[in-house]
């Protein structure tokens, strides 16, 4: 078996190198509120060519848009539940809000796989991909204010740790998808 050809490696392979690249892009002012989404999208969208399912353009725009629409609703659901439920300023807010924040992105990141690669089953791909989301979302929390309030490392080393996890979690969990006893090139 190719390395190239198993999505178990491709996927979180892809997931890594947009998680580094997105923890670049917040250092650029601006480029940080949408290119952690289309970077995903993108590497989701590698990760499907490199494991043997070739994408339409309009499959491919559909991840790019889906992604970059879930990473907003992240950061919108993150600062929606940060001001709806006073947990403070430490860890243990960091953590629940970074958790709902990541399973609202992997849902609409779920959706969009569902919709926009038909050989994917729909429920799956939701279940898993979302609790996937809302789980890695956890650590990301953690690691981004540990690494920013507690080292000397600071900000935006956390960017680079907390975007790889998440994304890392989120794109090797689409193998998942396909089940035990599918394939992923269907």
């Amino acid at each position: 078996m190719k390395s190239t050809d198993d999505p178990w490696v491709i996927f979180p392979f892809f997931g890594f190198a947009s998680g580094i690249a997105s923890g670049m892009s917040v250092l650029v002012p601006g480029l940080g509120l949408i290119a952690p989404g289309v970077l995903l999208g993108i590497a989701l969208m590698c990760g499907f060519e490199g494991s043997g399912t070739r994408l339409s353009w309009g499959q491919r725009m559909a991840l790019v848009i889906g992604t970059t629409i879930g990473y907003i609703a992240a950061m919108l659901t993150g600062i929606v539940i940060y001001r709806a439920h006073d947990l403070g300023n430490g860890f243990h807010a960091a953590m629940v809000h970074a958790g709902f924040a990541g399973g609202a992105g992997g849902l609409i990141v779920s959706a969009t796989l569902a919709l926009a690669v038909p050989s994917l089953a729909a429920f799956r791909v939701i279940s898993i991909v979302t609790v996937a989301g809302g789980l890695f979302g956890v650590p990301f929390g953690y690691l981004a204010v540990y690494i920013a309030d507690h080292t000397a490392a600071g900000h935006p080393w956390d960017d680079f740790v907390a975007f790889t996890i998440w994304q890392v979690g989120v794109a090797g969990a689409v193998p998942l998808a396909c089940g035990p006893f599918h394939s992923i090139r269907r």
